[in-house]
């Protein structure tokens, strides 16, 4: 067994617009996760990055193939990775001064801006939480 390097970096979500990167989609990409306004800008809508509250809650076709065992039917991309952000209920909460986590469902949330806000800015907003995600492939 080799131990662990304290030193390696976690394992983070990658940061951009693609389904499976920590950033919000923008038209012309459909679905889109946010659409700015003439202004370029968006705000607290009920539209952001979609989130879920567990990992049973993902689409199967979403869901690592590996992770069957846990999710039936599960059949996304392998090299794909599932990631939790800390350990509070799924409920309407700030993530810092300037994000929120906001339930559209039982199964479904969004992290909108609490604010109107540029969409640059609502990305580098997202980006900066990258280190708070954690791999949670558990169930």
């Amino acid at each position: 067994m080799v131990p662990e390097d304290p030193s390696a970096s976690p394992v983070v979500p990658a940061v951009g617009t693609a389904g499976d990167m920590l950033g919000a989609s923008v038209p012309p990409t459909e679905p889109a996760d946010v659409h700015p306004d003439g202004e370029g800008k968006v705000g607290p809508s009920g539209e952001g990055l979609s989130v879920v509250p567990r990992l049973a809650a993902f689409a199967p076709s979403r869901l690592p193939e590996r992770l069957r065992h846990l999710r039936r039917g599960a059949r996304g991309d392998d090299s794909h990775r599932v990631f939790r952000l800390g350990e509070a209920n799924f409920e309407r909460a700030p993530l810092g001064s300037s994000l929120e986590l906001l339930p559209t469902s039982r199964t479904h949330g969004v992290i909108q801006p609490v604010q109107r806000m540029p969409i640059g800015d609502y990305q580098r907003e997202l980006a900066a939480t990258q280190r708070l995600w954690v791999v949670d492939e558990e169930g």
